[in-house]
């Protein structure tokens, strides 16, 4: 079978796949691509542990106080907090923990703001790795 893609504008692209042809946005080719990329090496790139850092992290937010996850909140970078709710995404019992010890106010500016930050730019492993490990750093000093 014949594979093509074609830029129509900065935004818009065809995708051909034999005689079917589909319209789809930068963001949709984006998110097309991170689902390939999963598919193909689940978990992860390969040669990587599929849960590293982020399943360290999970593990040690879970078994923290409520007051030691709010502190965790408030001592992060904002920016870092999102990164961590975005790597959380499929984790439903640390996205519960997580947003459970937010605000009404707070839960929803990360929210709305999760919607925008990750529309048009996927989150890569560098920088999902590298914020993790700021985490686990400030982790370290909440749980010593």
């Amino acid at each position: 079978m014949k594979i093509a893609v074609e830029k129509l504008s900065n935004d818009t692209f065809t995708l051909r796949f034999g005689d079917t042809e589909v319209g789809l946005s930068r963001h949709d080719i984006k998110t097309l691509l991170v689902k390939v990329m999963e598919a193909i090496h689940p978990g992860g790139a390969p040669g990587r542990s599929p849960d590293e850092p982020a399943a360290e992290v999970s593990r040690r937010v879970m078994t923290l106080s409520d007051v030691q996850v709010q502190s965790l909140l408030r001592t992060v970078d904002e920016a870092d907090v999102l990164v961590l709710l975005k790597v959380s995404e499929n984790n439903r019992p640390l996205l519960g923990r997580l947003y459970g010890n937010m605000s009404e106010r707070w839960r929803a500016m990360y929210q709305e703001d999760l919607r925008g930050k990750f529309e048009d730019e996927p989150l890569s492993d560098g920088m999902a790795s590298e914020t993790l490990h700021r985490i686990l750093e400030v982790l370290g000093g909440l749980e010593g």
